[in-house]
């Protein structure tokens, strides 16, 4: 069940509680089998910034930087629409409006 685990598009927070509750299964399984599995379920932009952010060695320092990117992911996409409009507007490079 958890190699069939994916984020989906859900807040960060939500798959490492469902991936911790199924981890918490599997005992026996090493700590680098574990992330590898974590990795692979996360949406690819998300595991892409982690990836980029530094490998972390330990599941517990996924479980951290995925919901901190998450939040930081979500709030730089919240931001960036508002600040290229502003641009726009600004560079005089928005849409030209015909008076009549």
């Amino acid at each position: 069940a958890i190699m069939s685990l994916k984020q989906n598009g859900r807040p960060a927070d939500e798959y490492v509680k469902e991936f911790k509750k199924l981890a918490g299964k599997l005992r026996s399984w090493p700590e680098r089998l574990l992330i590898r599995e974590f990795k692979a379920g996360l949406d690819s932009g998300l595991r892409r910034a982690a990836l980029y952010r530094g490998i972390p060695p330990y599941i517990s320092e996924w479980y951290r930087t995925a919901i901190e990117l998450d939040i930081g992911l979500k709030e730089f996409r919240e931001i960036l629409p508002k600040k290229v409009s502003s641009m726009r507007v600004m560079s005089g490079t928005g849409p030209i409006l015909n008076k009549p």
